[in-house]
């Protein structure tokens, strides 16, 4: 009996548990793309950020020697 498997978890699952199992769901219904989207972008854009702090370094130093 004390094996019986049940259908929900006894504790309540934490914050990050609910949001990944959001996530899985809204993979499986094909939704799960934004995300994916949103975090492409934000890679994007600290590249873009990163390139352009690098440049204006580069032109500090040529101007500095």
């Amino acid at each position: 009996m004390a094996n019986l498997k049940l259908p929900y978890p006894l504790r309540q699952p934490s914050k990050l548990e609910r949001l990944q199992n959001l996530a899985r769901l809204d993979r499986s219904r094909g939704r799960g793309n934004v995300i994916h989207t949103v975090q492409r972008w934000l890679l994007y854009v600290s590249l873009f950020v990163a390139g352009f702090v690098v440049a204006k370094l580069q032109s500090l130093l040529v101007l500095a020697s």
